[in-house]
C-alpha cells in the first residue's frame, strides 16, 4: 500500500508539472508550436486543448487523492484545485512571451475542469 501510494504521489506531482509547462512556456517555443500544429492554429482548437488539460488533470488528482481520503472529499479538492490552477495560469499567461491571457482558453480550462468533475460524481454517487 505504501508503493500504491508513492506512486500516486508522485504521478499526481508529475501531472501537475507537465501541464504547468505546459501553460506556461513560451508560445515561440518548438514545442509549443509542435502542439499548436497537432491542434490546429485556430483558438477553439487551443481551447479544446486547455478543456482536454485540465480535464485530465482533475483525473489524475481525483485517482490519486481518492486512494487515499473519501472520494467525495477527494473529487471537491482535486475540481477546487484545478479550477484555481486553470485560473491562474491563465492570468500568468499574459506575462509570458508569446502567450495571452484569453476568456476563450479561461473558459476552456473551467468547462474541462467542471465537465469532468461531473462525469466523476457520477462514479460516486455509484459507489454509495
Amino acid at each position: 500500500m505504501r508503493k500504491l501510494t508513492l506512486w500516486l504521489n508522485l504521478s499526481m506531482v508529475l501531472w501537475v508539472a507537465v501541464v504547468l509547462a505546459l501553460t506556461l512556456l513560451p508560445g515561440r517555443g518548438a514545442l509549443m508550436r509542435m502542439i499548436a500544429q497537432f491542434f490546429g492554429r485556430s483558438e477553439w482548437h487551443g481551447t479544446l486543448g486547455h478543456m482536454a488539460l485540465m480535464a485530465s488533470l482533475v483525473a489524475v488528482l481525483f485517482i490519486g487523492m481518492s486512494q487515499m481520503i473519501i472520494p467525495r472529499y477527494a473529487l471537491l479538492l482535486s475540481v477546487a484545485l484545478v479550477f484555481v490552477i486553470g485560473t491562474l495560469t491563465e492570468i500568468a499567461q499574459g506575462d509570458v512571451y508569446g502567450r495571452s491571457r484569453t476568456l476563450a482558453d479561461l473558459l476552456g480550462n473551467w468547462v474541462g475542469t467542471f465537465a469532468m468533475g461531473y462525469v466523476f460524481s457520477f462514479f460516486i454517487k455509484s459507489r454509495d
